[in-house]
């Protein structure tokens, strides 16, 4: 096999949304969201920096009540899938949209996060592994959704990776 015959393993700058703010109340949020095909590129980067940009505004209030911002979370997530099922079903020519990559959300020490695709959360605490939790791909559809999301405590130190 010749290195050309091989996947392109580097992906252009542009397939990738990297956002990572900390508000003034203090909840931090992070993404990353990969889109793996260009084709129509520019409208899912749209929805999801459109959803990255409400869920920003909602939460930033004085203070962070938690069930608040988990419900805020929710809903901003339901509405998201909505639109990115909406958007993909709109074009019968194209057989799958592959996204993955995360969505979190640190409050505290309570952390929420979302993914999409083929993504593994693993977290480690003092150096061992702590949690692991894998999202698969949902084959169902041409676009695959952001899951619900999941929650837990965590430490000053935990270290997070998604893979």
């Amino acid at each position: 096999m010749h290195l050309k015959d091989k996947k392109k393993l580097y992906l252009e700058p542009e397939q990738l949304l990297k956002i990572d703010e900390e508000l003034a109340n203090g909840i931090a949020i992070k993404a990353s969201v990969l889109f793996e095909k260009n084709k129509f590129l520019d409208n899912q980067k749209d929805l999801i920096e459109e959803f990255m940009a409400e869920l920003m505004d909602k939460l930033q209030v004085e203070e962070s009540d938690i069930e608040q911002v988990k419900s805020d979370f929710e809903i901003l997530l339901q509405g998201l899938n909505t639109k990115l099922k909406a958007f993909a079903d709109q074009f019968g020519e194209v057989e799958f949209f592959p996204i993955k990559g995360y969505i979190q959300l640190v409050v505290d020490n309570l952390f929420m996060t979302s993914m999409i695709g083929n993504v593994t959360i693993v977290i480690f605490r003092e150096h061992k592994l702590y949690y692991t939790l894998h999202n698969g791909v949902n084959a169902q559809g041409k676009i695959d959704l952001f899951s619900d999301f999941v929650e837990g405590d965590v430490e000053a130190g935990d270290e997070i990776l998604y893979v």
